[in-house]
């Protein structure tokens, strides 16, 4: 099994996993030392947006505890995790996100939009 390799719908077993929010498999997956959890997905976006997207509280924060996770991932247009958290309007996943000490709380998106001014 080539664990970072995508499917014919440009996904990663990671990112299926996540999408069912399967806990389990993915705190498995996570403990693995070539597990790439940076891998864009089909829409440009690596699997902490995949957690905030369906709403999986517990695989965000085991992906927030994994070394790799790059909190401040900007995608094609220029959103980050914390910008679709606030989207999604999931105060537990926005409380998370910026208690994180390494967040950049200002980056702009696309369109020159902070997470504050998207809020």
């Amino acid at each position: 099994l080539l664990i970072n390799n995508k499917n014919k719908n440009g996904k990663t077993v990671l990112r299926q996993i996540i999408e069912d929010n399967n806990v389990y498999f993915t705190k498995k997956l996570l403990q693995r030392h070539d597990i790439d959890i940076n891998i864009p997905g089909p829409d440009s976006r690596p699997v902490i947006f995949t957690s905030i997207q369906y709403k999986g509280f517990e695989i965000l924060k085991l992906l927030l505890n994994h070394k790799d996770v790059d909190i401040n991932y900007q995608d094609e247009d220029g959103f980050s995790p914390l910008m679709v958290a606030i989207q999604c309007q999931n105060m537990n996943m926005i409380n998370t996100l910026i208690k994180m000490k390494n967040l950049k709380i200002n980056l702009q998106n696309a369109r020159g939009r902070t997470a504050i001014r998207i809020a």
